[in-house]
């Protein structure tokens, strides 16, 4: 059955950059690295496997416990099915009982179940990407990346405003007037940024300067250095904030000596 959830988050809309996030938070746990499940159709059936920090490859079905029951967390988390995520938990809280939790999900049509050591949260826009869009975040993006191209510190000044204008540019042909007047316009809460704005500006700037796209889906987490401080939502620092506050109460595994 996991093999089978990982191929599904693979092969769905968003796989790619669904199934980065997956292997990254594996990778930051557990130090492994997971390759893609593969389906074979010969014997009608989907291989997977993980390689440990030695280049080891292996089967995933010789993952410890701890690991499969993380994974199935995640894959479950990110198909929105929360509820068959709670029961996962509860599967790892087998292991250690006082075990604590923090689910942070996009906004979802349902209502969340925290409870004392599980605690749940959501966006109150769209997604996480919602809050790394402003036009200022690209339009700074757009600048710093004059650095690999100019051809020394005299011509960075020129291209940088080449860059700018391109970004503000395609901006403008992209992001509706009303909500380039008002910050607090529904547009920017509502719209499913990563899929239905952030791929486009992009794939334009980068057309226009004939380059390949430097900044697909799976790399939208570098926008997080380009937002300014005074454009950085409250609400990203109240849930860092709760992740704190989970993270200092939480107690490790003591190994005997």
């Amino acid at each position: 059955m996991l093999r089978n959830l990982c191929y599904q988050i693979l092969t769905g809309q968003d796989g790619g950059r669904e199934w980065a996030r997956v292997c990254q938070r594996i990778q930051s746990l557990f130090g492994v690295t997971l390759d893609e499940p593969t389906y074979i159709a010969e014997r009608g059936e989907i291989t997977m496997t993980y390689r440990e920090m030695s280049g080891v490859r292996l089967d995933l079905a010789s993952s410890g416990r701890g690991l499969q029951q993380t994974l199935l967390l995640l894959v479950h988390y990110i198909q929105n099915q929360p509820q068959r995520a709670r029961e996962h938990f509860h599967g790892l809280r087998e292991a250690k009982v006082d075990r604590l939790g923090f689910a942070l999900c996009d906004r979802l049509d349902r209502s969340l179940q925290p409870t004392p050591g599980r605690q749940e949260k959501m966006w109150r826009r769209r997604e996480i990407e919602n809050y790394l869009g402003q036009p200022e975040t690209l339009l700074s993006y757009a600048e710093s990346s004059r650095e690999a191209a100019a051809a020394g510190p005299l011509f960075e000044r020129s291209e940088a405003e080449r860059r700018h204008r391109i970004m503000q540019e395609c901006i403008d042909d992209l992001v509706p007037r009303a909500a380039m007047r008002d910050r607090s316009d529904p547009w920017w809460i509502n719209t499913k940024v990563s899929n239905e704005f952030l791929d486009r500006p992009f794939v334009i700037f980068f057309e226009r300067l004939g380059l390949l796209n430097l900044l697909r889906k799976t790399d939208y987490h570098i926008l997080a250095r380009y937002v300014a401080h005074d454009q950085i939502d409250l609400e990203v620092g109240e849930v860092l904030s709760n992740i704190v506050d989970v993270a200092s109460r939480a107690k490790p595994i003591v190994e005997d000596s």
